[in-house]
C-alpha cells in the first residue's frame, strides 16, 4: 500500500509539475503575442480567438484577424501555427532574437489566410507599388505574361479574394554553416508549389558571418497552375479580344521577342518558349533544379555572361517530367545607345530580334516636321534619344520635358535646364504613355 501511494503521489507530482509548466509557456507565449499586437496597435487592430502551445515547440493561435489603421477592409488566418526549437525557446526567444542568433529551427504556418482583392487594402498596396515603381497597372496585364501586379490580373480574370495556405521552415542542415529553407503554397484554384534551398556559409547570428558571404549550394522549385485557372483566363481573355479561344491561346505561343521582353524581362529560347507555352495553355508542372559544382553567391552572377549561367547554376528544368534541353534565353540589355527593347545579351545562343524588333529599328527615321515643336515619336526608339531634347507624358498625365542624358535598363533620365543650373529627374519606361521630340525644322 505504501509503495502504491508513493507511486501516486509521484503522478501526481509529475502532472502537477507538466499542467504548472503548461500553464507557465501559455502565460509567457499569451504576454509575448500581447505585447507584440500592442506594438503593432499604432498600424492595425490586431484579434485573435484562442492560443495555445506543446512541449514540442509549436505555438498555435486561430482565429487571427488583422484591420490596418486607415483602412475599412480586414484580412483573416484561420489558423497560424509557429514552430520552434523547443519549450525553451518560449523562456529565451526574446533574448535569442535580440542576439540575432539563428535558431536551431523555425517554421511558420498558415491555413486559410484570406484576403479581399477588391477591398482598400489591396488597393493601397497596389498603389505603394505605382508609386515605387512608377509603372501603371493595365487591364490586359491579365491575358499576358507579366508578373507585375499579380492582384490586380487576378481581379481582372474575375477572382475576388484569395485564400491562401503556406508553410515555411527554417532548419539548420546537417552542417554547422549551412542553412535549409523550405516553402510550400497553394492559392486556392489559382496555383501551387513549393520551393527549397540550401545556404552555404552562414554564421550563426544575422549580425556575425564567418567572413565569407553566403552561398547557394542547391535550389528546387516546383511549380502547378491550377487547370481551373487556365481555363478561366483563356474564357476571360479570348472573350475580351472577341475572338476564339484557339485564337487567344495561337497569341500566347507565338508572342515575338519584344513582347517576351516586355512581360518577362527575359527572351526565352525555343526550348523554354515551348515549356512556358505548355505551361501556361495546357497546365501541368514546372520542375527546376539548381546545384552547382561549388556553392555560388548569386549576388555576383549579373558580372558573368549570361550564355554562362546554366552551367554555372547546374541548372536543370523540366515540364511534366519531360527535361527542356535547350535553357538558351537573351536578357535586355543597352549597347551603345542601342534600343534597350531590341538589344540583347545572348544566353545559350538564342535568336536576337524578330522581324517587329527589326522594322522598329529601320522606322527610326521621321518625316520633317514643317515647323519647329514637339512631334510624337514611338517609344522603341528611346535608346536613339541620347544628347536629344524630348517631352515625356506619363499615364498618370505628368510631364516631363528635358535632354536625354541615358536610357537604361527600365529608366531614362533627363536634364532639364533652370535658372541657376540644371535639374536632372528621371521617368520609369513601363509609366510613359506618350514621348515626344524637339524639332528645329
Amino acid at each position: 500500500m505504501r509503495f502504491r501511494n508513493v507511486i501516486i503521489l509521484l503522478l501526481l507530482l509529475a502532472g502537477l509539475a507538466y499542467g504548472g509548466l503548461k500553464t507557465y509557456v501559455y502565460l509567457n507565449v499569451k504576454r509575448q503575442l500581447d505585447a507584440l499586437i500592442a506594438a503593432a496597435a499604432p498600424f492595425a487592430y490586431i484579434q485573435y480567438g484562442s492560443i495555445g502551445s506543446t512541449l514540442e515547440g509549436v505555438i498555435h493561435i486561430s482565429d487571427i484577424s488583422a484591420n490596418p489603421r486607415g483602412v475599412d477592409d480586414t484580412l483573416t488566418i484561420k489558423n497560424l501555427n509557429i514552430i520552434t526549437p523547443g519549450p525553451m525557446f518560449y523562456l529565451q526567444g526574446e533574448q535569442s532574437m535580440r542576439t540575432g542568433k539563428i535558431p536551431g529551427r523555425f517554421g511558420v504556418q498558415l491555413q486559410d489566410m484570406r484576403v479581399s482583392l477588391t477591398g482598400s487594402m489591396i488597393r493601397m498596396l497596389e498603389k505603394a507599388q505605382i508609386d515605387r515603381s512608377g509603372v501603371k497597372p493595365s487591364a490586359e496585364d491579365a491575358c499576358s505574361l507579366s508578373q507585375a501586379f499579380v492582384t490586380a490580373q487576378y481581379r481582372e480574370l474575375g477572382y475576388r479574394e484569395l485564400n491562401i495556405n503556406a508553410d515555411m521552415m527554417l532548419e539548420r542542415a546537417n552542417a554547422p554553416d549551412k542553412l535549409h529553407v523550405s516553402m510550400q503554397f497553394a492559392l486556392e484554384n489559382i496555383e501551387r508549389g513549393n520551393f527549397e534551398i540550401t545556404i552555404a556559409d552562414v554564421g550563426s547570428s544575422v549580425y556575425m558571418s564567418k567572413g565569407a558571404t553566403p552561398k547557394m549550394e542547391r535550389l528546387e522549385f516546383n511549380y502547378i497552375p491550377d487547370q481551373r485557372f487556365i481555363k478561366r483566363r483563356i474564357e476571360v481573355c479570348s472573350q475580351r479580344m472577341n475572338i476564339a479561344e484557339d485564337a487567344y491561346v495561337n497569341l500566347l505561343q507565338e508572342k515575338s521577342d519584344s513582347a517576351y521582353a516586355k512581360e518577362l524581362g527575359f527572351v526565352p529560347g525555343p526550348g523554354l518558349r515551348e515549356a512556358i507555352s505548355k505551361v501556361v495553355t495546357g497546365g501541368g508542372s514546372v520542375h527546376v533544379v539548381s546545384h552547382p559544382a561549388t556553392p555560388l553567391d548569386i549576388t555576383t552572377l549579373h558580372l558573368y555572361k549570361p550564355q554562362d549561367w546554366p552551367n554555372m547554376l547546374g541548372l536543370s528544368v523540366s515540364v511534366n517530367n519531360v527535361e527542356i534541353t535547350d535553357l538558351s534565353f537573351e536578357i535586355p540589355k543597352q549597347q551603345g545607345g542601342g534600343n534597350p527593347f531590341f538589344s540583347f545579351a545572348k544566353a545559350g545562343g538564342a535568336k536576337t530580334d524578330d522581324a517587329g524588333g527589326k522594322k522598329a529599328r529601320e522606322n527610326v527615321v521621321q518625316k520633317k516636321p514643317r515647323r519647329p515643336g514637339y512631334y510624337k515619336i514611338p517609344i522603341e526608339n528611346l535608346g536613339n534619344l541620347v544628347g536629344k531634347n524630348v517631352r515625356i507624358t506619363t499615364y498618370e498625365g505628368k510631364r516631363r520635358e528635358g535632354v536625354v542624358l541615358s536610357v537604361e535598363d527600365k529608366i531614362i533620365f533627363l536634364e532639364r535646364r533652370i535658372r541657376g543650373g540644371t535639374f536632372s529627374t528621371r521617368v520609369y519606361i513601363g509609366a510613359i504613355d506618350k514621348i515626344e521630340l524637339y524639332r528645329k525644322n
